[in-house]
């Protein structure tokens, strides 16, 4: 039986996202004020999670009580769940821990995207500049940096990168995430 199907309930879908999400912009703090603790991975490799940042993320969440995750695009509308499908392809996937090599599988259209836990209780963006904002509960962020010890390099690589001004920005959207969590 595959562990990754299309999402059919949109409800608890929508529901989960709106326990974590208040935007699906990557590049501002798109996590509702419950949102408890963040990291940030960098790079990510293009349009998705290197294998290294999905296992740690899936043990991670294992580790909660969370089993499956969804997966969607994020790029398309600001209300995600208005489109089910982009180019006659599903951007929706309802995911049961799949191994690398399937989650790798759903992500078919070079666009921005997220995975999120089907309880809410964690979520990601992932950006079309290859870093990833991760957003959860204290215990899942914990676990998450348990398990993913390149966590303090990879954001200080990111700054890096920014602090170069690649595209001609003031690249002021990085603050944000220079102060602790609770410091919005």
């Amino acid at each position: 039986m595959s562990k990754i199907k299309p999402v059919t309930d949109f409800e608890n879908a929508k529901k989960s996202w709106d326990k974590i999400f208040v935007s699906t912009d990557p590049f501002t703090w798109p996590f509702q004020d419950t949102i408890e603790d963040y990291l940030l991975f960098y790079p990510a490799d293009g349009f998705e999670l290197t294998k290294k940042q999905y296992k740690a993320t899936l043990k991670a969440a294992e580790k909660i009580g969370d089993n499956k995750f969804y997966f969607s695009v994020v790029e398309a509308e600001e209300d995600i769940f208005k489109e089910k499908e982009i180019l006659n392809t599903n951007i929706h996937w309802l995911c049961e821990n799949p191994d690398y090599k399937e989650y790798l599988s759903i992500v078919t259209i070079p666009l921005e995207c997220g995975l999120f836990s089907w309880g809410g209780n964690w979520g990601m963006l992932i950006s079309h500049e290859d870093h990833a904002v991760v957003g959860g509960s204290k215990v899942f962020i914990d676990e998450l940096r348990k398990e993913y010890p390149d966590w303090r390099k990879d954001r200080e690589e990111l700054f890096n990168y920014w602090k170069l001004n690649p595209h001609g920005d003031d690249g002021s959207w990085i603050k944000i995430f220079e102060q602790p969590y609770w410091i919005k």
